[in-house]
């Protein structure tokens, strides 16, 4: 009413403004969307500029307000229209008559100043300073006894818990719904800029968006889910690379969903297939061919950033103005050259960024078995120095013949190759070393480019995959790789091979390879999104779910991983929301794509078809691709390997009233899956090169480490411990500190418990020199 009024002429008397100054002042404490509405309409009927702003409290929004407040009134008028206009997106993606808006409001404050101001904002877009504090633990919990919930400890329990959601619900009054709407918008402002720095900024957002904040789930969904959108509009594909990041970083299923279909809006836009814009996508950070970066900072010195060619680890040197080299910056560097060091640290970071989405890529391209023109894979990966780095670290076939290319110069030979093609893996020459060769000579490890650099004109390249190979063949490939210390992006010359046994050839239609485990649910549910499986956490009511699946398009098949719910006390067995914490897993099967999904009680009971749906024929195992049933039982053993409480030193006493009890010391102490016997064959080979290989040996299901005072017995599997003579377990919880164990040459990276065991094997060679009293006295005792 009082709109229409003022928009028909009539003036606000001065018993109108208090009345709307008053009720203003009576929603300022509160920052829902709605009420935020209301604040604003009451700042532009009282004339006010600053309703317009972002809310303070977020650091994001007081470095805006900070820069809004130095601007000249010009400045001002111009932000305070793009922020007004910023805080109307609403919906999934912005209206064409919205866009042509913000083109303007783009426009009047200055492309450039747009996307430096928009660029640092939104890197700063995080949620209040969070709220760390944990809820109270009720006591008790696993086993309470008779009469508790009668108790004064109870009672005691109750009220911290109350007080405890009090304070809980005072921080997310905190959070301005307002401020989650104006990043919306500058997400959406964002989409037509084609900056490099600009998208980096957008996909911080998008992971800060989707963190998660205690009593409400991710903080900022809706501006996370415009800055996917915004970087799949960007121009010349700039914001694939954050997306692809993206995409190994965030949990949120409707957030990965959105990330590929961002992508593929991005391909079309250029039009080119996903795989391609995606090799095509990816920053060079200003590294030269031999992945080096070198930078010049007048006279007050240089710095050198630097791609390890083995490892792939960065390493960024400084050098003062007498060419020495430095520790840290150097302080003429540092003060003068300010927006430099930070570029060169960015780029730093963007570097090790893209190499952890690429190998994750990388990895799949095995399962999907892609290939490429040897012209193409030369331009697109040995030519590209990010993508270089990581194919150099891998073994590849080029018309079936597997080669490592690790010159950073190779070159395609512009003649018609050789006649004859040097061997593809090392011979024992005279003293059992590899012999060396150039092209047509024998006993070459297929390393292109040594000596001529000069690859054939022609060919179809694919990753190789060791299940092809003879084992004397993968024994070799290992060997070459660890005599040259190269570390590979991830598990190929090692990678485990499942093979179909007789076990299964009697089921015929499923495996029972890796049922009757006990995981952690949560953990699991992460792992599925990890690796590509569909999977819904079960809560403890009266509904039906699918199994974990796999899709995979190319053989037309879909695997099912079949878990159900265990446990029967709410409370115990779930979490506050009902969530079950455990699952039992069962069989391992596979349908054609088409086929009617099986359900099951989240409790348990079996799976079968809808009831409206006849059952759905499992694909016997034997027509399974021999590579798709390796590369899906390899990821129901990391689900097994990683998530199994059977892995939790807390779990020794079997859990709540010590139901697992025996599940756990089977599976702590048991045998061994294919990736332990890969860490055994790894260990085998690395144990003499160690300072405490006189300590060590290697005997079945155990690392054997002699220390002064006892003799431990290091599981393989679960890198759980025994101490002799009577096999008593000593509980050492691993940290995420550097370990002495943690520096040594490893062949292939993400192997977690590997590290482990190695910390676990120097700690306890050194067992006299333990200080952690929590471990001295297990040894003691």
């Amino acid at each position: 009413m009082t709109r229409r009024y003022i928009d028909a002429g009539g003036t606000l008397t001065i018993p109108m403004q208090m009345m709307l100054r008053q009720a203003r002042a009576g929603v300022a404490a509160y920052k829902s969307k709605e009420i935020g509405k209301i604040r604003t309409l009451l700042g532009e009927l009282l004339g006010d500029s600053d309703t317009h702003l972002p809310d303070s409290g977020e650091p994001w929004a007081d470095a805006a307000l900070a820069e809004w407040n130095a601007m000249p009134p010009e400045a001002q008028m111009a932000w305070s229209a793009l922020f007004s206009h910023a805080a109307t997106a609403e919906g999934g993606k912005p209206t064409a008559k919205w866009q042509a808006q913000a083109e303007k409001n783009r426009q009047a404050v200055g492309e450039n100043e747009f996307t430096r101001r928009a660029a640092a904002w939104l890197a700063k877009g995080t949620p209040p300073s969070p709220f760390t504090e944990a809820a109270p633990q009720m006591p008790h919990a696993d086993n309470p006894t008779r009469g508790f919930y009668k108790s004064q400890e109870y009672l005691d329990y109750q009220k911290a818990n109350g007080e405890y959601y009090l304070r809980v619900r005072e921080y997310l009054k905190r959070i301005s719904e307002k401020n989650i709407t104006i990043l919306k918008g500058l997400a959406w402002y964002a989409a037509a800029s084609d900056d490099a720095e600009l998208a980096r900024a957008l996909g911080h957002l998008t992971e800060a968006a989707f963190s998660h904040v205690r009593e409400r789930g991710a903080w900022a969904k809706s501006a996370g889910n415009a800055a996917i959108w915004a970087l799949g509009q960007m121009p010349e594909g700039v914001g694939v690379g954050p997306l692809a990041r993206l995409r190994t970083r965030l949990r949120d299923r409707g957030a990965l969903k959105l990330i590929e279909a961002a992508i593929a809006s991005a391909a079309r836009t250029a039009g080119m297939s996903v795989d391609e814009l995606e090799d095509l996508a990816v920053p060079t950070a200003g590294l030269d061919a031999d992945g080096k970066r070198r930078e010049a900072f007048g006279e007050d010195g240089a710095a050198t950033l630097t791609l390890d060619p083995k490892t792939g680890k960065t390493n960024l040197q400084w050098f003062g103005p007498d060419g020495k080299e430095r520790k840290a910056v150097p302080a003429a560097i540092k003060k003068n050259w300010a927006a430099e060091v930070k570029a060169l640290k960015a780029a730093e970071e963007e570097i090790k960024q893209a190499l952890t989405a690429q190998a994750a890529r990388f990895d799949k391209f095995l399962l999907d078995e892609r290939e490429w023109p040897l012209a193409v894979w030369h331009e697109r990966y040995l030519a590209h120095p990010v993508l270089g780095n990581l194919a150099r670290r891998l073994i590849w076939t080029i018309d079936g013949v597997p080669t490592l290319p690790n010159d950073s110069h190779t070159q395609i030979c512009q003649n018609e190759p050789a006649p004859d093609t040097p061997n593809p893996l090392p011979s024992e020459g005279e003293g059992g070393e590899p012999e060396r060769a150039g092209r047509g000579g024998t006993g070459e490890v297929a390393s292109l480019g040594e000596p001529e650099g000069v690859l054939p004109p022609q060919g179809a390249v694919r990753l190789w995959h060791p299940l092809g190979a003879t084992p004397d063949d993968v024994l070799r490939w290992r060997q070459t790789l660890e005599d040259r210390g190269i570390v590979q992006p991830f598990k190929q010359a090692h990678r485990e091979v499942y093979l179909l046994t007789d076990a299964e050839r009697r089921t015929r239609t499923y495996s029972n390879r890796f049922a009757a485990h006990i995981l952690k649910q949560h953990q699991f549910n992460s792992l599925c999104v990890l690796r590509g499986w569909k999977n819904k956490l079960r809560l403890m009511v009266d509904d039906s779910y699918p199994p974990a699946t796999r899709e995979l398009p190319q053989p037309n098949l879909r695997a099912e991983f079949w878990v159900e719910g265990i446990g029967d006390d709410y409370g115990t067995d779930t979490n506050e929301a009902g969530t079950y914490l455990r699952l039992a897993t069962d069989q391992v099967r596979f349908y054609r794509l088409d086929a009617p999904t099986n359900y099951a009680h989240a409790g348990g009971g079996g799976y079968g078809a809808n009831w409206r749906q006849a059952p759905a024929e499992p694909l016997p195992l034997e027509e399974v691709p021999p590579l798709v049933l390796s590369e899906i039982m390899r990821d129901v053993d990391l689900f097994v390997g990683v998530a199994s409480v059977g892995n939790d030193p807390a779990w020794a006493d079997g859990g709540p009233q010590g139901r697992f009890r025996n599940y756990w010391q089977e599976y702590a102490f048991g045998d061994l899956t294919e990736s332990a016997k890969t860490r055994a064959d790894v260990l085998a080979r690395l144990l003499p090169r160690l300072k405490i290989a006189g300590r060590c040996r290697l005997d079945g299901r155990f690392l054997f480490v002699r220390g002064d005072l006892r003799t431990y017995k290091i599981h393989l599997g679960s890198g759980n411990i025994l101490m002799e003579p009577n096999d008593q377990y000593l509980c050492i919880v691993p940290n995420s500190r550097a370990e002495e164990g943690d520096n040594l040459f490893l062949p292939f990276e993400g192997d977690r418990t590997l590290a482990v065991i190695l910390s676990k094997a120097f700690l306890l060679a050194a067992d006299t020199r333990v200080a952690d009293p929590t471990i001295t006295r297990q040894i003691k005792t």
